[in-house]
């Protein structure tokens, strides 16, 4: 099912994050700050990992660019929210995807569509899967964007 409109984008990912029980990744070229820099979207993953101690946000994305990213609410949040909220960069991969996925429990998820104005396809259970294994090996080799490292 094709999502068309920015309005239904950003409901559809509301209502995913809102259903979601424990894990919430996202995989992103340039971390589109119209979907997810916005504060509902914000108020409703902090939601998420107030509810257990087993809640979990990843974030991958192929640059940290700290002018760019400034302002973006949702790496503010993962500055406040080190242990709930993990970010990884990873310039380069055979793997990496062509498009913005969020995946949610790792069964449900969104490929996101970057070109004005973004559009999303709602992931089957089974692409879902397959995105979240591939998100898991990228995972693994991505690494902490030293901007994001606390000291002291």
């Amino acid at each position: 099912m094709m999502i068309e409109s920015p309005e239904a984008l950003q409901a559809t990912l509301l209502a995913h994050v809102a259903e979601t029980s424990r894990h919430v990744d996202i995989i992103s070229n340039n971390f589109l700050p119209t979907i997810f820099s916005n504060e509902p979207l914000v108020a409703e993953l902090t939601r998420l990992v107030r509810r257990g101690r087993q809640t979990r946000i990843r974030v991958l994305l192929q640059a940290f660019d700290s002018h760019a990213l400034a302002g973006h609410r949702l790496i503010a949040l993962a500055r406040r929210l080190t242990s709930a909220i993990q970010l990884r960069c990873l310039p380069t991969h055979p793997e990496w995807p062509s498009h913005s996925w969020v995946i949610f429990d790792q069964n449900a998820g969104l490929d996101i569509i970057p070109t004005p104005p973004p559009r999303a396809t709602k992931l089957t259970r089974a692409d879902a899967r397959h995105c979240s294994d591939t998100f898991d090996r990228l995972w693994l080799v991505g690494h902490e964007p030293i901007e994001m490292r606390r000291f002291g």
